[in-house]
Formats: structure tokens, sequence, C-alpha cells
């Protein structure tokens, strides 16, 4: 079965908090993406593989007429959801991750989900498609 191409990163399930940010310095950041706030304006990447935080994924600026492809660099306004446990998105899977459905996925320190090895701090999501491609991209997931 093949899987249509992602044009927005919401799917299915209870929306959660969508807030504003500001791209930190240095920084670029493409939807899909787990996220962290770096001060009460800015966001970056989750930069801790494995690690804790909240559930915060960037989302399209379809409002911009841009799309899940479309990459934000540093000082440019975006959108990030904290994702409600139960709810269906699209996020982003490091590069030659080999993943099945029902998965566990973690942190991947640059703004990516991998497959969990181990006992890591926090499980962010579980695989809704299995994947193994060698470049980064968007696949079905539920947060938890």
């Amino acid at each position: 079965m093949t899987i249509a191409a992602a044009q927005t990163i919401r799917l299915a399930g209870p929306d959660g908090v969508q807030e504003e940010f500001l791209v930190a310095s240095g920084a670029t950041l493409k939807p899909g993406m787990l996220v962290r706030r770096t001060s009460a304006t800015e966001c970056n990447v989750h930069a801790t593989s494995g690690g804790d935080g909240a559930t915060l994924i960037l989302h399209e600026d379809a409002l911009q007429g841009l799309g899940v492809d479309d990459s934000a660099a540093a000082a440019t306004r975006v959108y990030a959801e904290y994702v409600t446990p139960g709810a269906k998105r699209y996020a982003r899977l490091k590069a030659n991750e080999n993943v099945s459905v029902g998965d566990h996925l973690i942190s991947g320190g640059d703004g990516t989900l991998i497959k969990t090895t181990g006992s890591p701090v926090k499980v962010f999501a579980i695989c809704e498609e299995a994947s193994n491609v060698a470049t980064q991209q968007l696949i079905q997931v539920r947060f938890i």
C-alpha cells in the first residue's frame, strides 16, 4: 500500500495548544520537527537524543502559502503545537531509521524521531506506518 505524500502535519485526534514562536538564531526548522522552547519567544530543535521535554511539534504555515517541506530560517515566525496524547500527526523520522508499525519513538536530538533502543527518558510517539529510507521523511505517528 502506498501512502500519499503529506500535505499537513495534523492528521487526526484532539488539537493541542498552538503557540507562535520565532526560530532561534542559527537554526533552520521544518514542519514535523520535535522542537523546544528556548526563550519566551523562540524555539529550536529538541537537542537531547532520548531526552525529556514537552511534546512540541512544528506545523506548516498554510496562511503564508508554506507547506510541510518548506524550511523556516532564524527569526522567522513559526507555529508549534503542544500535542495532546492520542493525536495522530506527521513527524520527521531521522534518515536511515528502520521502523515498523508499533515501534516506540524518542527524540533523535536533531528535531527528528528515532526508534528507541533501551530505556529512554521519554517516549514521544508510536509508529503508525513502517519506514526504511535513506533520507529524513515525514511518517504517521500517534503521540503518547
